[in-house]
């Protein structure tokens, strides 16, 4: 369950407390996010090859610990242990924000936000990263979680009213704040 100032993203969530935003990915997000992006075609060559080479792998290991590991063996685990800190790497990338240094949130297409902040000290001089998520509602959800902590975004005549595309999402969160 999401925290009222949570948001899904495509490959983790987001989280606007403590006077920063916070996006995280998680090894599931990522996972989820591969197999969604990938063709079936993909998906069953990546599961037969590693059917296929957890064998060969755990043999490496075996010449590993044993003392007699050839080439091809060495060279598989090495490639391993380069996919597996490459796996590392993107499940543990974050980034955050302090929100006074947030200048804008603006849709880029229905399911992902770019957010232009000040890198440094100059007002002028700005940086930007982009947050997918999963669905459209929950890039509304994260637009409107942004727009309530005060940065700018969609103008007021796009975001309010009780027919606006936000109404749903400040329905939950009144919701669970109390």
């Amino acid at each position: 369950m999401l925290d009222e100032w949570e948001f899904r993203t495509d490959r983790g969530r987001g989280e606007v407390s403590g006077g920063a935003l916070r996006v995280e990915n998680s090894l599931v997000g990522v996972a989820r996010k591969r197999l969604r992006d990938r063709n079936g075609f993909f998906v069953v060559f990546s599961t037969l090859t590693t059917l296929v080479g957890v064998p060969r792998i755990l043999d490496a290991g075996r010449s590993l610990i044993a003392g007699n590991l050839g080439l091809p063996e060495g060279l598989l685990l090495v490639g391993l242990a380069v996919a597996v800190l490459a796996l590392a790497w993107r499940v543990r990338w974050s980034t955050t924000v302090p929100l006074h240094r947030v200048q804008s949130a603006e849709r880029v297409d229905d399911e992902r936000i770019r957010v232009t902040y000040t890198d440094g000290g100059d007002a002028d001089d700005t940086d930007n990263f982009e947050i997918e998520t999963p669905t459209e509602d929950d890039a509304d959800e994260a637009l409107e979680i942004l727009r309530l902590k005060g940065v700018d975004g969609e103008t007021a005549a796009e975001s309010d009213g009780p027919n606006s595309r936000y109404a749903a999402v400040r329905e939950r969160l009144s919701k669970l704040r109390e």
